[in-house]
């Protein structure tokens, strides 16, 4: 499964990982949380307990109108297209496009 790779302190980049739940938990270092801040059909996985358990904080989640932070995703954690969120063209909605939100 293709993923985009963001970990504390450093550039995401994409990255390549088997589709399967503890191909994930190993990857964030914990039980998973996916949360879905956009728009978009993106999912952030997440460790579901990272702020608990003091892990480095990552990314800032902004409140699109106003720019202020509302949450933040400590350790590492990837982000994904949620094709279950996504429309498909036969319902009579247009296809899906690329995510536009920018993560901070």
């Amino acid at each position: 499964m293709k993923i985009l790779l963001i970990e504390p302190q450093k550039r995401p980049r994409p990255h390549d990982i088997p589709n399967d739940l503890v191909s994930m938990q190993a990857l964030v270092g914990g039980t998973i949380q996916a949360v879905y801040p956009f728009d978009e059909p993106v999912a952030l996985i997440c460790h579901e307990e990272g702020k608990l358990l003091g892990l480095p904080q990552n990314r800032a989640l902004r409140h699109p109108d106003t720019g202020e932070i509302y949450d933040i995703i400590c350790g590492t954690f990837f982000g994904l297209v949620a094709l279950h969120l996504q429309h498909h063209p036969q319902d009579g909605a247009k296809a899906p496009q690329a995510p536009t939100a920018a993560l901070p």
